[in-house]
């Protein structure tokens, strides 16, 4: 898993400067860090939308997910409501869980025109990274049951997740002063 796995979503990476060289080390931005930064997503929802988005068209699908992990398995859960088995593509590797999909719009020829239009069609791709070597990928399974995706993953036999506490040390003399 790389660093850059442990940036939350939808936060920006920005460079960290140490000495005279720019090093690629993430920051998380808050929003308080950047007054600028709700002007600059207009513009980019602005300027690099396709030209059948600033008309109206829906914004791209993107089915929202659930990652549990307990004793014995990771479980994942993906709303793909309007979808059948047929439409999804899953697989797995020793390091990463890739699901793929469309969700295809269905199209009603009628005289009647469309008022609003809420629900999002199109082609999505999520990819989960997971521990290296700690799935045993032959016992993955998946089932689909009104409109939620369920994923098992079961981990590998002598899985064992390393993390280590590390205590926080003080570096004042006692006194509390700095």
């Amino acid at each position: 898993m790389t660093l850059n796995n442990l940036v939350p979503w939808g936060r920006k990476m920005v460079p960290i400067r140490k000495s005279d060289d720019y090093i690629s080390t993430p920051r998380v931005l808050s929003d308080f860090d950047n007054p600028w930064g709700e002007l600059e997503q207009l513009f980019d929802r602005v300027f690099n939308m396709a030209p059948s988005r600033t008309f109206g068209a829906v914004d791209r699908f993107s089915p929202v997910l659930d990652v549990h992990e307990t004793d014995k398995e990771f479980q994942i859960n993906l709303e793909v409501p309007g979808m059948t088995e047929k439409d999804i593509d899953i697989s797995v590797s020793k390091d990463a869980l890739v699901i793929s999909g469309e969700k295809k719009e269905e199209k009603e020829e009628n005289s009647k025109g469309i008022y609003r239009m809420e629900r999002k069609y199109g082609s999505f791709s999520r990819s989960i990274p997971l521990p290296e070597n700690g799935i045993d990928t032959d016992k993955a399974e998946a089932s689909y049951k009104n409109g939620v995706l369920s994923i098992k993953l079961p981990k590998a036999p002598g899985y064992k997740e390393s993390v280590r506490k590390i205590p926080v040390v003080s570096n004042h003399g006692g006194n509390g002063n700095s």
